[in-house]
C-alpha cells in the first residue's frame, strides 16, 4: 500500500492554491501582470469568499472567478445585485449549483460567457 506523508500532501495543497490563485489573479485582472502582489490578493479575496459562499471545487471556485470579473469585486453587497445575493445565500444549493445559476444568470445578463 502507497502511503504519502502529510508532508508531501501539504506541499501539494500549497502547489494547487498557488496554482490556482496564479490562475484566478490573470482571470480577474488580466491587464497586470499575474504575479503582482495586488492581483494575488484579489484572487486570495475571491478563492476565500468562494468558500464562505460554500463553493469549494476548483472548477467552480475559478468559474465564480470569472463571475467577478463581468459584475465586480464584492458584488453581493450590492442592491442592484439582489438576485446574486439570494442565489449565494441559498442554503438548499450546493457550490456547483450556486455557481451554476449564478454564471446562468450573468450570461443572460450580460451576454458574457462565464
Amino acid at each position: 500500500m502507497l502511503k504519502i506523508s502529510e508532508d508531501t500532501v501539504s506541499k501539494l495543497e500549497e502547489e494547487q492554491v498557488r496554482q490556482l490563485v496564479s490562475r484566478i489573479a490573470s482571470i480577474y485582472q488580466p491587464t497586470q501582470v499575474s504575479g503582482s502582489s495586488d492581483a494575488i490578493d484579489t484572487a486570495r479575496k475571491i478563492i476565500e469568499t468562494a468558500y464562505n459562499f460554500g463553493i469549494e471545487e476548483v472548477f467552480d471556485v475559478e468559474r465564480f472567478a470569472r463571475c467577478v470579473s463581468v459584475i465586480g469585486l464584492n458584488f453581493w453587497h450590492d442592491i442592484e445585485f439582489s438576485w446574486a445575493s439570494s442565489i449565494l445565500g441559498d442554503e438548499y444549493l450546493d457550490g456547483t449549483s450556486k455557481v451554476t445559476q449564478l454564471a446562468g444568470q450573468i450570461a443572460l445578463i450580460y451576454s458574457a460567457d462565464v
